[in-house]
């Protein structure tokens, strides 16, 4: 469950900690209420494996054989070993079942079980490696210009500086894939309610830029070259790229679009 506001809802976040654990960026520090709760989770698997750890030991087994000689011993018949036999095998399922139910208790505890964050602030602790990542592009670009960018079998025989440049470019271009996956996550969680169709959530301004905002079909001022492409965000679009809140996004598109119907009422004075 992940607190958002004075309302819960159900909402995996297994892309976000999946993105996370490759290092693309730090999610925002759990609560201590959640960190308490999966302390007492993983105590109480500890326990159960403890459990099942006497049936394997075979600590049961071992006390009703004793009990089985000491009836022989005394000359009488143990009547009810069928049924202690079955009480234990009962007990052992249930304690394995304990411990399924508590394993997976404490991966949800780890995961997003009492995670209180909004999908804006995981955005905000993304910004800092965004930044880091588009700074990485920026550094590398200058070697990289002129060159066929989707041509990696080229680079890859190319000088060391060349090379490294263009390794330096994929691997930003993948991280920076991996914060946009975690960045539309975050936004599922909680979504903007100005900018629905996410015109601003990649560029803050994209009519300074060529893109008609509004429409789509239309030719985008960026090279298909997926790497080239990130070159192009970093440089050309460098100021203008970014990767906005919830919140963000709606400031922008609010004043973008009063701007617009001030300018163009017939088009846009109805609303948008």
């Amino acid at each position: 469950m992940i607190e958002v506001g004075d309302r819960t809802r159900r909402l995996s976040l297994e892309e976000l900690f999946r993105i996370e654990a490759r290092g693309a960026f730090k999610l925002p520090p759990k609560s201590h209420e959640s960190v308490v709760a999966e302390k007492r989770v993983r105590a109480l698997l500890a326990e159960a494996h403890e459990e099942v750890g006497r049936f394997a030991g075979g600590e049961l087994v071992e006390k009703l054989a004793h009990d089985v000689l000491l009836a022989a011993v005394e000359d009488r018949v143990l009547n009810d070993m069928a049924t202690r036999i079955a009480e234990a095998e009962a007990e052992h399922r249930r304690a394995e079942m304990r411990v399924r139910v508590l394993t997976r208790a404490a991966e949800l505890a780890s995961h997003q079980a009492g995670y209180s964050v909004s999908g804006d602030s995981i955005i905000e602790a993304m910004k800092p490696a965004f930044e880091a990542t588009m700074a990485e592009v920026k550094k590398a670009a200058p070697l990289l210009g002129g060159h066929d960018l989707g041509a990696a079998a080229a680079f890859l025989r190319s000088e060391a500086k060349l090379r490294d440049a263009y390794m330096t470019l994929v691997d930003a271009a993948d991280r920076l894939g991996d914060l946009r996956a975690a960045q539309r996550a975050a936004l599922r969680l909680d979504p903007p309610q100005q900018d629905v169709k996410h015109w601003f959530v990649e560029l803050k301004d994209p009519v300074g830029l060529g893109v008609l905002v509004g429409r789509s079909g239309d030719p985008t001022p960026w090279p298909a070259e997926p790497l080239a492409r990130v070159v192009w965000l970093a440089t050309t679009a460098d100021g203008n790229h970014w990767l906005p809140t919830s919140a963000e996004m709606d400031a922008t598109a609010a004043a973008f679009f009063e701007k617009q119907a001030r300018d163009n009422p017939r088009r846009y004075g109805s609303g948008w």
